[in-house]
């Protein structure tokens, strides 16, 4: 049946379909060439994507315009219409496969994140709502959310591909590069040390036994006392400058005394292609302290983390004591360690 003009209105279709029946359509034009256009539109659509039409799930003329255009492909499917939240909330509930709690947390924060910009969306508004997700989101944040949105399509649309294509083509975020940390064993930190030779080489080996950064050690000001070495850390927030990285650490070793300057002291790193930079010798600290089995506690106060100074988190006599200890259980994972010349303080055992 051709498309008929009612007395009032636009041209309408109405056919049989198989597998649909009858099909009722007003097609909202009034030049007969157009309805006409619609009709043989309808005729070579996937009965799928008529049955949306019908429903008046998908506008005809949003149809038409992408059957014009060679589109077909590109138009919503009965799944994509679906509510987003409900979708995403199914996924959340049951992974196609199981993953960690990181992950798990992550894809969580990308459905608050879609839903509280489009609370309304339906799945194939998911290009569009990622889009204004990049607008709020920096860096890895959009990265990780957009990975997580790529996922979802998948498990959920794995026959989708024009959706998956979309959400790809939205680009990811530019990420600032952080440089790798590299902390040593004790013996890659020894053969550091020699490397460097006498002038900076009991330099590097001091903020290894030490836990100090170079702004500690050249600016902030340390000491050695009959207790251990005592650091002045002082750590700049944006509003103020703080002393949460005061501490004292056990000596293990002669300590050098502060020549040059910390960016002669880079510079030398990087000239010797050591493959390290100066705050490597902290991390390595840090490292030393989690081999040699230390309670977590007693590693965050040794190289200054945590909300909790030494004073609030022991008395000074428990300080003593576990200073004590801690020398003891370092010295002898560190071993005996030949010492370099230039140096000040007293001799670790």
């Amino acid at each position: 049946m051709s498309p008929y003009k009612p007395r009032q209105g636009s041209y309408e279709i109405d056919r049989i379909f198989p597998t649909l029946g009858r099909v009722r359509i007003r097609t909202g034009v009034h030049d007969r060439r157009t309805a006409q256009r619609y009709e043989v539109m309808l005729e070579t659509l996937p009965l799928a994507t008529v049955k949306l039409i019908a429903d008046r799930r998908l506008p005809i003329r949003v149809a038409f315009d992408a059957w014009s255009r060679g589109d077909v492909a590109g138009l919503p499917t009965a799944e994509t219409l679906l509510p987003l939240a409900g979708e995403l909330a199914a996924w959340l509930d049951k992974p196609a496969l199981e993953v960690g709690p990181s992950e798990a947390a992550s894809r969580q924060r990308t459905a608050e994140y879609l839903l509280g910009l489009r609370s309304d969306a339906a799945v194939q508004d998911l290009p569009a709502v990622l889009r204004e997700l990049a607008a709020i989101l920096e860096g890895a944040t959009f990265n990780r959310s957009r990975a997580a949105v790529l996922a979802f399509v998948r498990d959920r649309f794995p026959t989708t591909a024009t959706l998956r294509e979309q959400i790809a083509a939205v680009p990811a975020a530019l990420e600032r590069r952080i440089r790798a940390h590299h902390p040593q064993t004790v013996a890659e930190a020894r053969a550091i040390a020699a490397a460097l030779g006498e002038k900076w080489g009991p330099i590097w080996w001091t903020l290894c036994i030490t836990g100090m950064g170079p702004k500690e050690y050249w600016h902030d000001g340390w000491r050695v006392t009959t207790d251990g070495v005592e650091i002045n850390g002082a750590k700049d927030t944006r509003r103020r400058r703080t002393t949460a990285r005061q501490r004292v650490v056990p000596l293990l070793g002669v300590l050098a005394d502060p020549i040059g300057t910390p960016a002669g002291f880079a510079e030398a790193l990087e000239r010797a292609a050591l493959g390290v930079t100066p705050y490597d010798a902290r991390r390595s600290f840090a490292r030393w302290l989690d081999d040699a089995g230390l309670a977590g506690y007693v590693q965050d106060a040794l190289v200054g983390h945590g909300p909790k100074s030494m004073r609030e988190l022991y008395k000074w006599g428990e300080i003593r004591a576990m200073l004590g200890d801690v020398q003891q259980r370092m010295l002898a994972y560190i071993g005996a360690v030949p010492q370099l010349s230039r140096s000040s303080g007293t001799e670790g055992s």
